[in-house]
């Protein structure tokens, strides 16, 4: 067996300034000392400690079932796929239908990997606390990587800058993949640098495993790969036998790509597809769409995104790339110019449009903020350099609270409704969790279907089937492709396919439907477990008019407060935030409960927006008026009724 070479730092012929290409203070002028490691720690625990009073222990947001359901899931059942249990089961909008009838999560693995493991250790509380624990970890790779650049009060700014940012927040709060990439991308990078300067194969081998982990969290992200392999190759002559150190980088990568490459030839027939082939999202990339959407991103990246750090990351990318006499800088601004870029052109050209909300947009480029910070926070050192040590505490003062002021009020707003919404799912689950029995049949709408089918300690039915609906939040129908259209091979984000099959689960008449689904729910709940019924009190009496049965309320859940909702402000115009749904929970910023008739309303609070293609979106085009599904809640409601229903026994 061939034994790979030890490299040691000090046999690499190089000069002196070389050896170790950081730009950092010495310890006497704040590169080593202590003092920023201390503000390091109390910005971390501050943070830690305004995450920890705004967690609630529910998911709120469409994307969270696909991750945490996924998660539960495969922590129960050991896969990442199920058969429906009956005609009235509750089937999330990220879920597809097969050929053969398996339902399948669009997303990738790998963030369901961590929840899955956490739920079988934590249960399903605990689990909700990877999130806030991903973000903090992505603050600490990024202050590490930071210190190893730029003097070490630059990069408690840049954690200072990064925690205040709305859209930092507001992911660590909820439970989409965002936050995953952004830790994994910190680390990586950290791993990467210190590969660059010390030269040890594990170095290597570590950056490509965590780097190895954006593909399974989200497919598009990987894309970010090619700067890392340009960080690697840059450095072809710097180490002896460079060949060991980039075959390990490409083996750490390969041992969570290789698993997610048979899952999907597995559930997809082919190790290149993914979930998204199941609904055409592989052809949404296009240039009409990055010509429609390019100037939108640039003014809400500098506007509502990232604010004045868009500009100064990109001008410190370009002057890492000018420093010729620091040839391992150069190779970093390579690396961040190609991430960020390379994610943001993707997204540009991607069929989502960010005219209809920044914030559904804005999200995907999350990972990406931290490369402008990164580099943004370095150039700010090396302006400062030669300024006095008063006049370099003024600038960095006054750039934290420029950025606290931007970021500071919609990022509370934020977290305030982000924290209300939740808190009403919590208080449910925790209640349903002392009055029904596991395997009990639990029929809802709105989001709470989604919080509790990622508990998974029921049969979750989705009411939507009595007036004709879907599942998951698709209605009656949903978009055949991304404008609505025929065209069979258009994104369609709702799966035709699925939708079809939903429409033909309950036809005929209300009535008709009613027993059918009544039919449904007492087959699945069997002789040994109980119906309950979840909601409103006036949607809960509803029942009693019903075929074929009574109810009984056994529990009333009061609901907190409602917080005072505002208009979103953004210097980038449009609807602020960079969460899935912004100020107000909904799309555009209308309320989570439903929007009333006619459809969704604008951010501004107009009527209801035109059906033209581009202010609604495709995710809206073709749907119902209401837009209701896993964004519609309690918002209004003061509480929540848990009632019994009783079937009558069929003669």
């Amino acid at each position: 067996m061939i034994k790979p070479p030890s490299v040691a730092p000090c046999s690499v012929s190089v000069p002196p300034s070389e050896t170790r290409p950081r730009l950092a203070a010495p310890a006497g002028e704040g590169g080593r000392a202590g003092w920023p490691w201390l503000g390091f720690g109390l910005a971390m625990v501050l943070y830690a400690a305004f995450l920890y009073s705004q967690f609630t222990p529910a998911i709120s947001e469409p994307d969270d079932n696909g991750y945490f359901a996924q998660g539960s899931l495969l922590a129960q059942t050991g896969k990442t796929w199920f058969r429906p249990e009956s005609d009235a089961q509750y089937l999330g909008m990220h879920w597809l239908l097969e050929p053969d009838g398996r339902y399948v999560c669009r997303y990738p693995p790998g963030l369901a990997v961590v929840i899955g493991a956490v739920y079988a250790l934590g249960g399903w509380q605990g689990c909700l606390w990877v999130n806030p624990a991903l973000a903090l970890l992505a603050l600490a790779g990024f202050f590490l990587l930071a210190w190893r650049l730029m003097p070490a009060w630059w990069g408690l700014a840049g954690v200072i800058v990064l925690a205040a940012n709305p859209t930092f927040t507001h992911h660590a709060l909820t439970g989409d993949a965002h936050m995953g990439v952004a830790c994994a991308l910190a680390w990586g990078v950290y791993l990467l640098v210190r590969w660059g300067a010390e030269g040890r194969l594990w170095q290597a081998f570590a950056a490509g495993l965590v780097l190895g982990c954006i593909p399974t969290i989200r497919y598009a992200d990987a894309i970010m790969g090619a700067g890392a392999a340009l960080y690697l190759l840059w450095h072809w002559r710097r180490f002896p036998r460079i060949g060991w150190h980039y075959l390990a980088a490409v083996t750490g990568a390969c041992l969570p790509i290789f698993p997610l490459l048979v899952h999907n030839q597995r559930l997809f027939g082919a190790f290149w597809r993914t979930g998204y082939s199941l609904t055409h999202e592989g052809t949404g990339f296009g240039w009409s769409y990055f010509q429609e959407h390019a100037v939108s991103y640039l003014r809400q990246l500098s506007g509502n995104g990232i604010g004045l750090f868009f500009a100064l990351g990109f001008v410190g990318m370009l002057c890492m790339l000018s420093r010729r006499n620091k040839p391992g800088m150069r190779g970093m601004g390579l690396m961040l110019l190609v991430m960020a870029f390379s994610m943001l052109l993707v997204y540009m050209a991607y069929y989502w449009a960010p005219q209809m909300n920044a914030a559904m947009t804005l999200r995907f480029l999350l990972p990406t903020y931290l490369a402008y910070v990164l580099a943004g926070c370095w150039l700010l050192g090396e302006v400062s350099a030669a300024m006095s040590s008063g006049a370099q505490t003024a600038l960095g003062a006054v750039v934290v609270v420029f950025q606290l002021l931007w970021g500071g009020p919609e990022l509370w707003s934020q977290a305030v409704q982000l924290h209300y919404q939740k808190e009403t799912l919590a208080r449910v689950t925790v209640v349903l969790e002392k009055v029904a029995n596991r395997g009990d049949v639990v029929v809802g709408s709105g989001n709470v279907l989604q919080q509790l089918d990622f508990v998974r300690h029921w049969k979750i039915a989705d009411e939507a089937f009595l007036t004709g609906g879907g599942s998951g939040g698709m209605g009656a129908g949903g978009p055949a492709g991304v404008d609505g259209g025929t065209d069979a091979h258009a994104p369609s984000p709702m799966q035709a396919t699925k939708v079809a099959d939903m429409r033909q689960k309950y036809t005929g008449t209300a009535a008709a439907r009613q027993q059918k689904f009544i039919s449904n729910l007492t087959a699945w709940a069997g002789a040994t477990h109980l119906i309950y019924i979840v909601g409103s009190e006036r949607n809960v009496k509803a029942w009693n008019g019903r075929q074929g049965g009574s109810i009984r309320v056994v529990e009333r859940v009061v609901l907190p407060a409602m917080p005072v909702k505002r208009r979103a402000e953004s210097m980038g115009g449009g609807a602020a935030g960079g969460g899935a749904f912004p100020v107000g929970g909904g799309v555009g910023g209308f309320p989570p409960g439903g929007d009333g008739p006619g459809g969704p309303r604008p951010p501004d609070g107009g009527g209801p927006l035109p059906d033209d293609g581009q202010r609604r979106g495709p995710m809206m085009r073709g749907m119902p008026g209401g837009f209701g599904g896993p964004m519609g809640g309690f918002d209004g409601e003061t509480e929540v009724v848990i009632a019994v229903f009783t079937p009558h026994r069929q003669s």
